[in-house]
């Protein structure tokens, strides 16, 4: 196990200083079925240097057919980051409505405005979207999901008691409001 993990080190250093700024530093893969059909589907998840963690996620199906494609940000989606082994990240593969099938969280940061080239802030929250399987691929859900986003919401609130308000903030605080309003009360 230390040995696999030294590796991993070495390649990344490796990659990360070998080919210039719009390179891969790592690409992970796992299989899971994700979508509850019984088979595994294929998740890659390429990441690419810089502090915002930039990269994207592809997931294909059994056959090798490409079923959802994204680009993202944050830590590797197929990296345990408790158990530090590869596997789905539990943060980005929840499964929401406890329905046997996850839902895939695609996420940014907030972006600082203040200069010519808006840049992710590492101190600003992030905002989430919510995909849900709807039998071909993943696809935007956020209104099915309005107990996530009161979720969200009480944290942007408490960021803006604890940080200051400012506009980014203040526009994830009202995407969270509009899709809060779907709740089934």
């Amino acid at each position: 196990m230390g040995r696999k993990i030294i590796f991993l080190l070495i390649f990344f250093v490796l990659y990360a200083f070998s080919n210039g700024a719009d390179a891969k530093i790592a690409i992970f893969k796992f299989s899971d079925d994700i979508n509850g059909d019984g088979k595994k589907e294929l998740i890659v998840h390429d990441l690419y240097e810089g502090n915002a963690a930039d990269g994207q996620i592809r997931i294909y199906d059994p056959d090798g057919k490409l079923i959802f494609i994204k680009k993202v940000q944050g830590e590797p989606y197929l990296w345990h980051p408790e158990k530090h082994i590869p596997a789905l990240n539990p943060g980005f593969f929840p499964d929401l409505n406890n329905d046997g099938i996850k839902e895939l969280l695609v996420g940014h940061r907030g972006m600082c405005l203040h200069d010519k080239n808006p840049h992710s802030c590492v101190d600003m929250p992030w905002w989430f979207d919510v995909y849900q399987w709807n039998g071909r691929t993943y696809a935007l859900a956020d209104k099915e999901f309005p107990e996530f986003f009161k979720e969200q919401l009480a944290f942007y609130k408490t960021f803006v008691k604890e940080k200051g308000e400012c506009e980014v903030v203040r526009g994830f605080i009202d995407r969270a409001r509009q899709l809060t309003a779907f709740a089934h009360n």
